[in-house]
């Protein structure tokens, strides 16, 4: 089991005991999913984090320079979506396909997500902050639920 927090805290409970990892940032995170104990992903104030069972790395890439991570979920190697954004983009999801991050720009800007969930590739669910929901294919166009702003 894994938590995080803030100044870059990320603990796992091994069934006896919690132990701190050494995240590498002094940022704090909000989210954390993970598949196994050696791939697990953490969503952060200053982007998006990989545990690969030995050591915590920030994903590089052009898609996530300056993003903020709300929320994350790992679905497997291939499909792990990240809920943020920034000035420049506004609120995003931010998709990793097991080589690259993509993100996806939310039309309504005012939504504030914070959490993201999946069954599979084709249901994925986003909550704002706002009451929001979200859903959408990989890819495919995002569709705005509960929400009274424009």
């Amino acid at each position: 089991m894994w938590a995080v927090g803030d100044k870059g805290t990320i603990l796992f409970y091994d069934g006896s005991s919690w132990k701190k990892q050494g995240s590498g940032t002094g940022a704090g995170f909000m989210g954390v999913s993970a598949q196994t104990p050696a791939h697990v992903w953490a969503a952060g104030s200053d982007g998006v984090y990989f545990f690969d069972g030995s050591k915590w790395s920030k994903q590089p890439g052009v898609a996530l320079e300056q993003f903020t991570a709300s929320g994350i979920f790992a679905l497997d190697p291939f499909h792990v979506w990240a809920v943020g954004g920034n000035q420049e983009l506004g609120t995003a999801v931010a998709f990793f396909d097991g080589s690259a991050w993509s993100i996806q720009q939310v039309a309504n800007d005012n939504v504030g997500l914070a959490g993201i969930t999946a069954a599979d590739p084709s249901h994925v669910w986003a909550a704002g902050m706002v009451g929001v929901l979200m859903t959408g294919p990989v890819g495919g166009p995002v569709i705005l639920f509960g929400t009274d702003k424009p």
